[in-house]
Parts: C-alpha cells; structure tokens; sequence
C-alpha cells in the first residue's frame, strides 16, 4: 500500500531562482535540502522573504 503523494508547496520566481542557485553550487542533495526546509517538525530557520 502506497503512502499519500507529496504535496507541493509552490515557489515565487525568486524562490525558485534562490533554490536553483543553490543546487549548482551545493553538494547536498536538492530533496535533502528540500525536506530540511520544509519539515513541520524544525523551527522556521530560513526566512523566505530575504
């Protein structure tokens, strides 16, 4: 039995610049730094608005 589908959170252009700027560079994995961002169980760490 499959588990529910992830849900996709959407991204401004910027964000999604930000975030492509960051893959060419890192050498964490994008879905590693994807799950750190997004997990409900981490404090709000980064601030999306700059």
């Amino acid at each position: 039995m499959a588990g529910a589908p992830p849900r996709w959170e959407k991204l401004s252009p910027t964000e999604f610049q930000q975030l492509q700027d960051l893959a060419s560079y890192s050498c964490r994995k994008l879905q590693d730094v994807l799950q750190e961002f997004c997990s409900p169980d981490n404090p709000q760490k980064f601030q999306p608005d700059g």
